[in-house]
């Protein structure tokens, strides 16, 4: 990652304008709801930074966190110098000499090797980057509408697009709060990279998408070995990891982290994404693999009864994760996901001229209805209270039906149970990235004024500069799964859906009346 700024005063002249360079202690060990996320800066006993001059202009700082250290190479004006300003601080003063000008440039890396670009060189590269992605991928216009609220929506469109690339499109998976803050321990959930990425895949951004999407091939090893001794085969994806050291892929301590499950069909979705948008054997064989092993692992992991059903858990947890794990068995969302990816993978199978598998059609034709009760579908099988003790968090029941195409759901059970949603779930209790999910159901029920609604959700907050608020009290924010949300939801509800009804030159998420959405570039839903 490279940052670079440029200052001109006078204030710079006579030394009242400096730059500074701090390093915090990481919050690793604390609270995620715990201040302030980006650190601790009074704990310099705990760390270690070390000064390495290279030159008359260039300096690398080298931090180290226990067994992890990066480094920040620094490069500045020929004039201006560095130096740590206290023994026992982890602060650096970069001052300049005696003109009214200051620039500085950082690089941050594990290991700075070769010259650090200037700060002329990355405004340079900037200038060259930002126009090439405004100009290319999808774009949505709404200004002929009449309905007043197409202004926030389209801003809240354009500035989802600047903080995902600047956020969201590095070589690994983002956590929660992108590069803002350490609100999540520095680590990605696995579980959320559908909400961070797959936004990138309706809005032909491809570029961006791929340079972490290999994140399953890179992982495929630990994964294997996370299943391996649970007595599963395949490749079970952890939740919350990381791709650095030793650490890579390592499944993180918690209940959830161990016993979540949505995040294994992620692989088929974004496949058939990729195939949607590149049906050729390129796309074949760049997917075969992982597809495989994740379905390998989903197929093992369905116990089978005296009966013949294939049911989910226990244990399990639930994409809602208030659910009790020991004893819960067949999610709603989770069942209809397990459907979603095996078919997936059989029809790859397919496509690669090879014989469906025979296990995953046992599977596929034997698992567990998704649970109703009382005409609606339900968090699990069996819950008991859902509607007063078990509607909060995430509505996960609408997901299928949403998010996912609805394999395995009925729409008029679907459609009473969405309903039930609206009536009884608590607004406050929901995440932000709830939003648009509830959103994605809306359209898919035909209900496109209620769809937009929720996209402009008070709840579904973003600040003047358009970052995402969590929706959640005591939950870090920005929070940018709600902005890939977002983006998803809309690209869906302009470009249509699987099954969604053909209504030329009109966007089928849309209400008819008050808007006018102009869009191109865009890839209809699965």
């Amino acid at each position: 990652m490279r940052v670079a700024v440029r200052i001109r005063s006078e204030l710079v002249r006579n030394g009242r304008v400096k730059v500074f360079l701090d390093f915090p202690h990481a919050t690793a060990g604390a609270s995620k709801f715990d201040a302030p996320y980006v650190g601790f800066w009074d704990r310099p006993e705990l760390h270690g930074t070390d000064l390495k001059s290279r030159g008359s202009d260039e300096a690398v700082i080298r931090h180290t966190i226990d067994a992890t250290a990066y480094d920040c190479g620094v490069r500045y004006s020929h004039d201006a110098g560095i130096s740590r300003m206290s023994d026992d601080l982890h602060r650096y003063e970069i001052t300049a000499g005696r003109t009214d000008q200051l620039e500085v440039s950082c690089h941050f890396a594990p290991q700075v090797r070769g010259a650090v670009p200037s700060a002329d060189q990355v405004a340079r590269q900037s200038e060259k980057w930002w126009p090439r992605f405004w100009a290319t991928g999808g774009a949505v216009d709404l200004s002929e509408s009449r309905d007043p609220r197409w202004r926030e929506l389209e801003r809240r469109i354009v500035l989802s697009q600047y903080h995902l690339a600047v956020n969201d499109a590095g070589n690994d998976p983002a956590q929660e709060s992108g590069l803002v803050n350490n609100g999540w321990y520095g680590k990605f959930h696995m579980e959320m990279y559908w909400w961070h990425s797959a936004h990138y895949a309706l809005w032909d951004r491809w570029s961006l998408l791929d340079r972490s999407a290999d994140v399953y091939a890179r992982f495929t090893p630990h994964a294997k070995a996370l299943a391996t001794p649970q007595g599963f085969r395949g490749a079970r994806w952890p939740k919350m990891t990381t791709t650095y050291g030793d650490a890579i892929g390592r499944e993180s301590p918690g209940t959830p982290t161990a016993l979540l499950i949505w995040q294994q069909p992620h692989p088929m979705f974004f496949a058939e994404l990729d195939y949607q948008a590149h049906p050729n054997p390129r796309t074949l064989r760049k997917w075969r693999d992982v597809l495989f092993d994740s379905a390998e692992f989903m197929a093992s992991f369905a116990n089978r009864e005296d009966g013949g059903r294939c049911v989910l858990g226990p244990p399990l947890m639930c994409c809602n994760e208030r659910n009790p794990a020991a004893t819960t068995s067949n999610p709603t969302f989770e069942l209809s996901y397990w459907r979603f990816g095996l078919r997936i993978a059989q029809q790859w199978r397919e496509r690669l001229g090879l014989p469906r598998n025979d296990e995953w059609d046992t599977v596929l034709d034997n698992l567990a209805p998704l649970p109703v009760e009382d005409g609606k579908y339900v968090q699990w099988e069996g819950v008991e209270d859902m509607w007063t003790k078990h509607n909060t968090n995430h509505p996960d029941p609408v997901a299928a039906y949403g998010m996912l195409p609805g394999d395995g759901v009925d729409v008029a059970i679907m459609r009473a149970t969405t309903q039930k949603v609206y009536e009884t779930w608590p607004v406050t209790d929901l995440y932000s990235w709830d939003f648009p999910l509830l959103a994605m159901n809306a359209a898919r029920l035909g209900d496109p004024e209620t769809a937009v609604d929720y996209l402009l959700h008070e709840r579904l907050g973003f600040t003047d500069t358009g970052l995402p608020a969590s929706g959640k009290s005591g939950v870090p924010s920005p929070y940018f799964p709600s902005a890939g949300g977002l983006l998803y939801a809309v690209a869906m509800m302009c470009a249509g859906w699987g099954d969604s009804p053909a209504q030329p030159d009109s966007a089928p998420g849309f209400p008819q009346d008050g808007w006018v959405v102009r869009w191109e570039g865009l890839a209809p839903a699965l």
